[in-house]
């Protein structure tokens, strides 16, 4: 039995859970389970568990520590124009 982080925090560890399979991809997003941010990530990567993460960074420590294999991350929205945290971290 493996086991796969359940959701990723900025800080401490990830709460873990226990996956009888193993799981072929992951793909992080900002955002609570439910949300449209996981919509989006679903509809991106239809085969790929969904990864919650609690803030954009996290989302791209997941990629970097190898929690997950991609992330879907607004760059632009409708009410607040521009996402400028997310071009810093893909400038990084």
């Amino acid at each position: 039995m493996r086991v796969y982080p359940n959701k990723v925090g900025l800080f401490g560890a990830p709460a873990q859970i226990h996956s009888p399979s193993p799981v072929q991809h992951r793909v992080a997003y900002q955002g609570v389970p439910g949300a449209y941010s996981e919509s989006a990530a679903r509809k991106a990567c239809p085969d790929a568990e969904p990864l919650p993460c609690d803030q954009f960074e996290v989302a791209f420590q997941a990629l970097t520590q190898w929690l997950a294999d991609t992330a879907v991350l607004p760059i632009e929205n409708s009410v607040g124009g521009s996402i400028h945290t997310v071009f810093d971290l893909l400038i990084k």
